[in-house]
């Protein structure tokens, strides 16, 4: 059973402590949405979502998740916040496995990681560019994360002016797929592409 909450026009699938979707109102061809992660607000910078291509991003991570494709604790012995460090600091192409929720411009303020520890879904996420050490952590059943995220992209899809709703699956938008899948990272941090943001 996925936790949900109409407030006004706003929607929260999940709960803000371990992890939530609102989505809000439409503003010209884009959807309001926020994500939350360990009661944090993670759509600081951005919380606009091009409703196609955020909605298969979403579908990808739920696949990941339910694929198992998601590892296992990096480093375990060491606290979520140490986690992340090593990861940061470590082997560009082991961290990038490690690399979680790419869905578009509303999650490119933050470097989120993700690994499985004791049966649970832990999200480790810092805000990009930010000079601090202070980590996001979240802990979730990975099926109650899947719930969360298929019923707001379901609700999204559902919403959709009738111009932009089309099947499931690749192909869908031709090279949103590889756009939503994690490049070389540098630093840590996805690179940007040339002329955007």
């Amino acid at each position: 059973m996925i936790e949900k909450e109409d407030i006004g026009m706003l929607r929260r699938f999940g709960d803000r402590d371990t992890f939530a979707v609102e989505v809000g109102d439409f503003d010209g061809g884009l959807r309001v949405v926020d994500l939350w992660a360990g009661g944090r607000r993670l759509t600081v910078k951005d919380n606009f979502a091009y409703v196609p291509q955020f909605c298969l991003s979403m579908r990808h991570t739920i696949e990941d998740v339910r694929g198992g494709a998601v590892p296992s604790c990096p480093y375990p012995g060491h606290s979520p916040e140490e986690n992340f460090r090593l990861l940061f600091m470590g082997d560009e192409e082991f961290r990038e496995k490690h690399w979680f929720m790419h869905w578009g411009p509303t999650t490119d303020n933050l470097t989120p990681y993700a690994y499985l520890q004791d049966g649970e879904l832990v999200l480790v996420i810092r805000f990009w560019g930010e000079e601090t050490d202070d980590v996001v952590v979240a802990r979730i059943a990975p099926d109650q994360f899947v719930a969360t995220v298929e019923a707001a992209a379901d609700l999204l899809e559902r919403e959709s002016p009738r111009s932009e709703r089309r099947g499931r699956g690749a192909g869908r938008f031709p090279g949103v797929r590889e756009a939503a899948q994690p490049p070389s990272a540098v630093n840590g941090r996805r690179p940007r592409r040339a002329g955007v943001g």
